[in-house]
């Protein structure tokens, strides 16, 4: 009641006395968990979930009429150079997980390497990315995305966070203002133009922290996002540990981008092209080849 972004659409007087009526008889924390979930399902939230250890026990309400995406699989950095009229165009997909300094120093050690062959656009790949620890996904391409404050999340009290990348930080500001470092890796020199173009993709697989850091890529300049809509789970969570260790989490703001746009339903591609149901080779991926045609274009453009 006091945390759950949609509380306002309860009613939680009827709703509690309802719920503690079906449970008065339980004798033990696990003989609840159904009430709890049938609760959390009534915030219609798409995210809120009820969770043991890394197991959910829970589905948020609305998961289960969504298609998987077939580049859900990957678990592992993928990176390649694609040359288009004798132009270099590099590409990075960054997985999802539960990560941390070791993975994000592995993400941004791939990006200098790329950026050694000189390349004149990037690729930055979140199809499949179903979220995790976005902290150390930052801090991996945090040279690739831009100025800050680099989006952040609302909460129905109306206060802002914000998330930042400063020389090898991937920082966290609270509503409060208070900043914390969540991912710090030794950054390694890179020269970046601030205008060189970037093409983010995007699938209805890219969820949670896949979609903050898509976010994170709006508002960028010469940017643009390729693929399909994402999952929807734009939203931010907080754990509350419950009397059996249980954890309760609750979606308890919007994804909000640099520019104060709000997401609470996902974030649609600038460039539509449906994802299918089988995860192509990149040099046969529509996606790729439609991204790569336009971060060309866009460096003609400037060679004008």
């Amino acid at each position: 009641e006091n945390n759950a972004l949609n509380s306002a659409n309860i009613n939680w007087e009827q709703l509690r006395a309802e719920a503690l009526e079906k449970v008065k008889d339980v004798e033990k924390p696990d003989q609840t968990y159904d009430e709890i979930i049938h609760v959390l399902n009534k915030l219609e939230d798409n995210h809120s979930f009820l969770q043991k250890g890394w197991e959910s026990l829970s589905t948020p309400k609305g998961a289960e009429k969504k298609e998987p995406s077939p580049y859900s699989s990957r678990m592992a950095i993928e990176s390649g150079i694609h040359e288009l009229e004798g132009k270099k165009v590099a590409r990075i997909f960054v997985p999802q997980g539960i990560r941390g300094d070791e993975f994000a120093q592995n993400l941004q050690d791939i990006v200098i390497e790329l950026a050694q062959q000189e390349p004149c656009g990037w690729i930055v790949d979140l199809r499949g990315n179903g979220g995790g620890n976005m902290w150390p996904m930052l801090a991996g391409i945090g040279h690739l995305v831009g100025n800050n404050p680099l989006g952040g999340s609302i909460g129905n009290n109306d206060k802002r966070d914000y998330y930042k990348y400063h020389k090898g930080h991937a920082i966290y500001v609270d509503f409060n203002g208070k900043e914390s470092t969540l991912s710090q890796i030794k950054e390694k020199e890179f020269n970046l133009s601030a205008n060189q173009p970037l093409a983010y993709l995007i699938d209805r697989g890219t969820a949670s922290s896949g979609e903050a850091l898509a976010i994170v890529f709006k508002g960028r300049e010469n940017t643009r996002g390729f693929g399909e809509k994402t999952y929807g789970a734009s939203t931010s969570t907080r754990g509350f540990r419950l009397s059996d260790s249980l954890n309760l989490v609750l979606a308890v703001s919007t994804f909000q981008d640099r520019n104060g746009i709000i997401y609470p339903d996902g974030i649609e591609p600038d460039v539509e092209i449906p994802i299918g149901n089988e995860k192509m080779k990149p040099d046969e991926d529509e996606v790729i080849t439609v991204a790569l045609t336009w971060i060309i274009e866009q460096e003609k453009a400037q060679e004008r």
